[in-house]
């Protein structure tokens, strides 16, 4: 029943939801990371699920390219970085799904306003092992742990809404 209402809830705000109103609203969740990056006079704000990226592709595969990068325009920007998933975005529920999948928001800021998204999320799950002493029963094999973002991440890959948030 609880699915069903967010599932109508998320649907009635589809359609009104601007990309600065979803980002706004998920703001408030303190695993939500946002800042902004300045290079020469272009200014960037960038925006992820710090539970459910990988830091060391954001690190390696698109901070150094987009210091590069000399353009204005988005589309030319996103395209000289080596991320395979990557697309230009205008709708607010496309922008707040890909963010709750782990994708990466770049919103630039200089005229004229646009944004894209940048598949950098945690690239495989824990790894799942058969014991090799005890006798396993099928069902599910992942449980919590005792890291928190771990946890987080778990919970936001199994319910992807961005009324779920966090304080620490």
């Amino acid at each position: 029943m609880l699915l069903r209402w967010m599932k109508e809830k998320i649907k009635y705000n589809e359609k009104t939801e601007s990309i600065d109103d979803v980002v706004n609203s998920l703001k408030s969740s303190d695993d939500f990371v946002q800042f902004h990056h300045q290079i020469n006079q272009h200014e960037y704000r960038i925006s992820y699920f710090s539970t459910l990226i990988d830091p060391d592709r954001v690190i390696r595969d698109f901070l150094p390219y987009l210091n590069k990068a000399e353009s204005n325009d988005l589309a030319i920007v996103i395209n000289s970085i080596p991320i395979n998933k990557k697309e230009m975005v205008t709708k607010g529920y496309h922008a707040k799904e890909a963010l709750m999948r782990g994708q990466l928001l770049l919103e630039s800021l200089t005229s004229p306003k646009q944004y894209a998204l940048f598949e950098v999320s945690i690239a495989s799950d824990r790894e799942i092992s058969q014991p090799e002493v005890e006798f396993s029963v099928t069902g599910p094999q992942e449980s919590f742990i005792e890291a928190l973002d771990t946890n987080l991440s778990l919970i936001r890959k199994r319910l992807p809404i961005g009324e779920l948030k966090t304080k620490n």
